[in-house]
């Protein structure tokens, strides 16, 4: 890892924005001000002495001074908005609790499955367990059950999603 004061020597950093600029480039190519970081799926990388960093892992170490010893989770799930308001450290199960659908889902819903008999089974997982939810008849539901459950595991690392109506009543155990 580079150290923070080089790495403050050669970029700063708008925590309010998010965005890295180059202070001091490291090729003659770049000017300094301009923005630092190539987009590689799914994140901004920034090569610095032949080696890539993650932005938001740049970010955060600029933003508080020492490199982040966990995973640096994006909180609206937008790898791009790296502004210090959006992130925060997570563990791996946490950085999973709030990532998106899959696309390989053929629901459409995080945490939905179509079963062979036409329902939709609900499942989640949370602190090494695997919590089945139910079979409902939408996937939609399904969903429901899933957002309720993903509150009450996850916490603050709840994905957001669809709003709770059904009134549904969930014991975890």
């Amino acid at each position: 890892m580079i150290d923070i004061n080089e790495l403050r020597r050669r970029l700063s950093y708008d925590p309010a924005t998010g965005v890295l600029k180059w202070l001091d480039p490291i090729s003659n190519a770049v000017k300094p001000g301009s923005v630092a970081g190539n987009y590689t799926k799914p994140y901004v990388h920034i090569k610095i002495n032949g080696r890539l960093y993650g932005a938001h892992r740049v970010a955060w170490a600029i933003h508080h001074g020492e490199w982040p010893r966990m995973m640096v989770d994006h909180i609206d799930g937008d790898p791009h908005n790296n502004r210090a308001s959006n992130l925060r450290l997570a563990t791996r199960s946490q950085n999973n609790w709030n990532s998106s659908t899959r696309k390989d889902n053929k629901t459409g819903f995080k945490g939905v499955s179509i079963r062979g008999n036409g329902k939709y089974r609900a499942k989640i997982a949370a602190h090494g367990k695997v919590y089945s939810l139910g079979d409902f008849e939408s996937p939609e539901d399904a969903h429901e059950v899933y957002e309720l459950a993903s509150h009450l595991l996850h916490g603050d690392f709840a994905r957001p999603g669809a709003k709770l109506s059904q009134g549904y009543r969930l014991s975890i155990k």
